[in-house]
């Protein structure tokens, strides 16, 4: 049976401020706004309920569409957050994640990626159950970014450095990431192996593509406290309690997409995806279960395209797309809708 205890643990009020839910939910039911043949090329969009009961809903119109994914789910640490409980067992979040994984997969395009944020708490289980459901075959790499530069002085015996993030793709041989600038890449490895020759690097001068390094700095995309300082500066009121970067998300959907292509984010947390991927120009769905989809996320994207985002502008917005999103809703699932997904 599937557990619905991450989703009703987001419901949490968030205590930034009381939502006007007549302007929040201003767009209506995503049901209506399907049937009436609403197109992400005019609308962006902002789901708030339960994800497993959106991503099923949008299976029609969105199957194999979909060229970018990135999910930061619960990592399961055990822990209580202002906006949401992370600590559900074992087995139930294995059940809470498996369907959702499924029902986000039928959604990739043939060409498209998805990348998951994990640590260790559930990262190694998560992998298992990934390859299952997609395919062993379409596991591409095991990223590790570096979340924080400094050791946490409060940590027993290790200090976690790093998250990992699972990149797999729908089809392998289709999968064609841009690939970053090879100028950039050689001045990297340069400056990290100062006292090598430049003929050392001369096989890199005649590479048509430079690949993707599985380990990213801290330096380069950012860590945890350049997200908490994004988060309250945008939230100086109740900052989210686990953000990502700016510069991760941008990363992640440079790499993966170009201007037009449909973004979705299927634990949207404080919008972050969203943020992005407007500010990239890229169509975007974003679906969150918690409150914070209202005072958080739908406060966030609306202070973007106003222009009075409070973050410092870690994005460069000359490319930024001015087009609205809408705020959709979706019913909470039923006992029999339930048992019809067991």
């Amino acid at each position: 049976m599937i557990t619905n205890d991450l989703a009703r643990a987001t419901t949490k009020q968030s205590p930034l401020t009381e939502p006007d839910l007549s302007v929040g939910f201003k767009g209506g039911q995503l049901e209506d706004w399907l049937n009436e043949g609403g197109e992400i090329e005019d609308d962006n969009l902002l789901i708030h309920g339960d994800n497993l009961v959106a991503l099923d809903m949008l299976y029609e119109k969105f199957r194999e569409r979909v060229k970018c994914i990135f999910i930061d789910p619960p990592y399961n640490t055990g822990l209580g957050f202002s906006q949401y409980k992370d600590d559900v067992d074992h087995a139930g979040w294995l059940k809470f994640m498996e369907p959702r994984l499924s029902a986000m997969w039928e959604l990739l395009a043939p060409e498209g990626a998805i990348w998951i944020a994990i640590d260790d708490h559930e990262g190694h289980y998560l992998k298992v159950l990934c390859d299952r459901l997609f395919g062993r075959s379409s596991f591409i790499s095991s990223i590790i970014w570096q979340k924080r530069a400094v050791p946490k002085i409060t940590a027993t015996n290790v200090s976690s450095s790093h998250d990992y993030i699972l990149l797999y793709a729908k089809d392998p041989s289709l999968l064609n990431l841009n690939f970053p600038s090879k100028t950039k890449e050689i001045e990297h490895f340069r400056n990290t192996y100062p006292s090598s020759p430049l003929s050392d690097w001369a096989h890199w001068e005649s590479a048509e593509k430079t690949p993707i390094r599985s380990l990213w700095l801290s330096s380069e995309v950012g860590d945890n406290e350049e997200a908490k300082s994004e988060s309250r500066e945008i939230f100086p009121g109740d900052p989210f309690a686990t953000p990502k970067p700016e510069r991760l998300l941008a990363r992640i959907i440079e790499y993966t997409t170009a201007t037009g292509d449909i973004v979705l984010d299927a634990f949207a947390g404080s919008g972050t995806t969203a943020a992005v991927a407007q500010k990239l120009n890229r169509h975007w769905i974003s679906i969150e279960a918690g409150e914070h989809a209202i005072t958080h996320a739908r406060f966030r994207i609306t202070q973007l395209l106003e222009g009075t985002d409070a973050s410092a502008p870690t994005l460069d917005l000359n490319q930024m797309s001015q087009k609205a999103f809408k705020t959709l809703t979706v019913d909470a699932p039923t006992k029999n809708n339930e048992a019809q997904k067991q």
